[in-house]
C-alpha cells in the first residue's frame, strides 16, 4: 500500500481517535505508544485540527471541542516548541524495519519538519497538519481564525449529544477572549516587521462585517447549529434551550471578539504593504521556499520550479496550437482561439 503525505497527515492527526486498548489489539507494535504521545501532545496546541479529523478529544464534548486554537504569541511559541519536542521524541523511536507502522515514521518526520523548517521566522502561524506549513498573515480574506474556526464549527464539529452541544456553545462564547490573542499576535507580527498587503486587509473587512451584521438568530453559524442538532435527533426542548444559549454566546462572546478584530484590521490598512508578494516581508524568500517544500514535497528551488512551469506552458501551448490549427483556428493567441472555440 502506498502512503501519500496527505493521507499520512490525516492518519497521524487522527491517531487519538481510537482508544489505546483498541489500537494495541489491532496494531501490537511498540511504535504506537510514542506516535500516540506525539499526536495527542500536538493536538493540544491545534485543537481545531482535532475537531476537523474527529479525534477522541474532540468528540462528545471533549476538551479539544471546547476552545479555538491559541493564536496569541505565547500560544504560537508553545506550538512551535511542541513540534520541536515531538521531533526529538520521534528521533528516539526504534522499530523493526518490517513493521507496518514503520512505513509512517518517515512521513511523520516529514510532517514535523514542515512545522519547524521556518521556525526562525517569528511572524505568521505554523501548522504542520495543514496544506501550508507556515502562513505569513494570520488574518486574510481566505483563511484565519475568523474563517477557519467558524467553518470547523459549522461543518466538522460533532453535535451528537447534550455534552457536545454544551462544548460547541462554550467554544462560541470563548471566541471573544480567543480573539484577544489574535489581535495580540497581529501586533507582535507587525513589530517583527511583517505588514500584510493592503489589498488583503481590505478584502478581509467584508467578511468581518458580515459576521457583525444582522440579527444573531439569522447568522449562518446559528442556522448550521440548529440543523446539525436536528440531524442528530436531539429533542425539541434541548434544541430550543441550546439555541437560546448559542444566540447569547454569539452576541456576548463571539461578536465582541470579531468587533475587536475588525477595528484592528481597519487600523492596519493604512500601513499595509502595497507589494503583495511574500518576498516583500522579512525573510520572505526563505518562507516562500519553506512552503514550496511543504506543498510540493520537493527540494527544488522556487526558480527551478518556475522554470518547470514555463517549460510546461511552452509544451502544452505547442500541442494546443497544433490542435487548434487542425480545427481551422489559426489567427490570434492561444487564449483568443480558445475563447473563439468555446463560443462556437
Amino acid at each position: 500500500m502506498s502512503i501519500t503525505r496527505r493521507t499520512a497527515i490525516a492518519a497521524f492527526a487522527a491517531t487519538a481517535a481510537v482508544p489505546a486498548f483498541a489500537r494495541k489489539k489491532v496494531l501490537p507494535d511498540p511504535v504506537v505508544g510514542p506516535i500516540d504521545t506525539i499526536a495527542e501532545r500536538l493536538l493540544t496546541n491545534f485543537p481545531e485540527i482535532g475537531v476537523y479529523n474527529g479525534t477522541a478529544g474532540a468528540l462528545d464534548g471533549g476538551i479539544l471541542a471546547r476552545r479555538i486554537n491559541d493564536y496569541s504569541p505565547a500560544g504560537e511559541a508553545a506550538a512551535r516548541a511542541e513540534v520541536k519536542a515531538s521531533q526529538n521524541l520521534l528521533a528516539r523511536i526504534r522499530v523493526r524495519g518490517d513493521s507496518p507502522t514503520a512505513k509512517y515514521l518517515p512521513v511523520t518526520n516529514a510532517i514535523l519538519e514542515n512545522g519547524s523548517r521556518s521556525a526562525d521566522i517569528l511572524y505568521g502561524r505554523i501548522n504542520p497538519f495543514w496544506f501550508s506549513g507556515h502562513v505569513p498573515y494570520l488574518v486574510n480574506q481566505l483563511a484565519g481564525p475568523h474563517i477557519d474556526c467558524i467553518n470547523v464549527m459549522m461543518e466538522q464539529q460533532s453535535l451528537g449529544s447534550v455534552r457536545a452541544v454544551d462544548a460547541w456553545i462554550e467554544k462560541l462564547e470563548g471566541i471573544g477572549k480567543g480573539f484577544d490573542g489574535v489581535v495580540e499576535k497581529l501586533r507582535a507580527d507587525t513589530a517583527a516587521g511583517c505588514r500584510a498587503p493592503q489589498i488583503l486587509l481590505q478584502k478581509t473587512m467584508p467578511i468581518l462585517d458580515a459576521f457583525l451584521t444582522g440579527p444573531a438568530a439569522k447568522q449562518p453559524i446559528i442556522a448550521a447549529f440548529a440543523e446539525k442538532m436536528a440531524a442528530a435527533g436531539l429533542s425539541k426542548r434541548i434544541r430550543q434551550t441550546a439555541l437560546r444559549r448559542a444566540i447569547i454566546a454569539l452576541d456576548r462572546g463571539a461578536r465582541p471578539g470579531f468587533a475587536k478584530l475588525r477595528n484592528e484590521i481597519l487600523a492596519m490598512i493604512p500601513n499595509g504593504r502595497l507589494s503583495s508578494g511574500v518576498w516583500a516581508q522579512p525573510q520572505g524568500d526563505a518562507l516562500y521556499t519553506a512552503n514550496i517544500r511543504m506543498l510540493g514535497d520537493t527540494a527544488q528551488s522556487p526558480d527551478q520550479i518556475h522554470d518547470v512551469g514555463l517549460s510546461e506552458v511552452a509544451r502544452v501551448s505547442a500541442q494546443m496550437n497544433d490542435l487548434l490549427a487542425k480545427a481551422g483556428l489559426t489567427q490570434g493567441s492561444i487564449g483568443e482561439r480558445m475563447a473563439a472555440l468555446a463560443k462556437d
